[in-house]
């Protein structure tokens, strides 16, 4: 081969390899931040709802119906199964949302769901402005134990100044509390989850202290190890000036937890990462999952695909996304419910047809999910496993 020629060929590997070292490094870079985080992997465009298939097999309950002249306001769902039994609990108001007089209430389900027993008070408010809201469980040691919002819903000038998390166990079929686990106006929103560290964490909201609800931030609240009396609030920072509605979902993770917050300034998720047990987290930014103004909740199914329950296009809409495990992202979709739920059947201030403020727990091979019916009634869905993990919208973007 002629010198030429050697030249010509030993500069054209070069600019090969030169390109392809270039590639790479453009892959393995990380989107800028004003770039959204692709936690939908799925079809692009995100199908439409009229092209989204129910999941297949799932059956719908009534838990509760709101009470005429008594509790006429219900939101904040939560389920945990505990000795067998399926318990569930929201948040009660008298007319308008965290009203004067506002509770935690819950039923008790002995046949998964089926029929459920009487109403009861689990966090009943308290002397003076307080009033109670909606919470979680957690089963721990053996017990349950019930986390519930605290605040002085009535004063004026802020929306739930003083909100703080008040623990109940439940000791001989009653509902007993063992004070404010935690300050720093912080709402518990999912269930905690024990981290590798040693010490559980709970996704929730911080209200802002300066403006009240609803300016919030996304936040967190990690135990004093298997303390589960003492909580710290950690609040997970955001872009200055965009407007967030805080209530934060998790999964967890050995070495990585994921939020997926609710925004208020567009219909989409918001994502947040910790590598360090949600003591530090990085700013939350879009996300491409689509999210309406709602709370979303997330998770990890034991044959471990993540999941998460979110509402399209508006609360009209309650749909689960399914990942493959490992993925770290979402590639299917179902819809629980969709259309009108109905209309409310008394007045409130909120109160409006949908199917909102999901929230999840896995036994026996079913997914439990509950939700608020037009904000007056609480539903379950239980979805089998086996069929959210089949073939369902699933199109690659190739």
């Amino acid at each position: 081969m002629a010198p030429q020629s050697k030249e010509i060929l030993l500069r054209t590997i070069l600019n090969v390899v030169l390109l392809f070292l270039t590639l790479a490094a453009t892959l393995a870079r990380p989107a800028a931040a004003d770039t959204p985080y692709t936690l939908w992997t799925g079809t692009s465009p995100f199908p439409p709802v009229a092209a989204i298939p129910p999941v297949p097999g799932v059956t719908h309950h009534v838990i509760h119906e709101g009470e005429t002249g008594a509790y006429q306001f219900l939101l904040g769902t939560a389920l945990a199964f505990h000795e067998g039994t399926l318990w569930a609990s929201w948040g009660n108001s008298l007319v308008d949302e965290n009203d004067d007089g506002s509770i935690m209430g819950g039923r008790a389900s002995r046949d998964g769901g089926t029929t459920w027993g009487p109403f009861q008070i689990i966090a009943p408010g308290a002397p003076g402005p307080d009033s109670h809201s909606h919470g979680v469980f957690l089963n721990h040691n053996d017990e349950l134990w019930a986390y519930a919002a605290r605040a002085d819903y009535i004063a004026g000038g802020k929306a739930y100044p003083k909100l703080r998390a008040e623990a109940y166990r439940l000791e001989d079929n009653a509902w007993v509390s063992k004070g404010i686990v935690a300050e720093g106006l912080f709402w518990p929103l999912t269930e905690p989850q024990p981290m590798k560290d040693g010490n559980y964490i709970m996704g929730g909201l911080i209200v802002d202290p300066e403006n009240g609800w609803p300016d919030a931030e996304g936040a967190v609240a990690i135990s004093a190890g298997d303390d589960v009396t003492k909580w710290t609030p950690v609040e997970i920072p955001r872009v200055p000036g965009d407007k967030v509605w805080g209530e934060t979902s998790l999964i967890v993770e050995d070495d990585l937890i994921t939020a997926i917050v609710r925004y208020g300034s567009k219909a989409v998720a918001l994502v947040s990462f910790s590598e360090d047990f949600g003591k530090t987290w990085t700013t939350l930014r879009d996300s491409n999952l689509p999210n309406a103004n709602s709370k979303p909740y997330a998770g990890t199914l034991s044959t471990g695909h993540w999941y998460a329950l979110v509402n399209l296009e508006n609360r009209d809409t309650l749909a689960i996304v399914i990942g493959e495990p490992g993925a770290r992202t979402f590639s299917k979709v179902w819809t629980i419910r969709t259309g009108k739920s109905h209309v409310p059947r008394n007045p409130g201030g909120g109160k409006h047809p949908q199917w909102s403020y999901p929230y999840a727990v896995e036994h026996d091979g079913k997914l439990f999910v509950g939700y608020s019916i037009s904000k007056e009634d609480c539903g379950l869905s239980v979805l089998p496993i086996e069929n959210l993990i089949a073939p369902g919208v699933e199109l690659s973007n190739e």
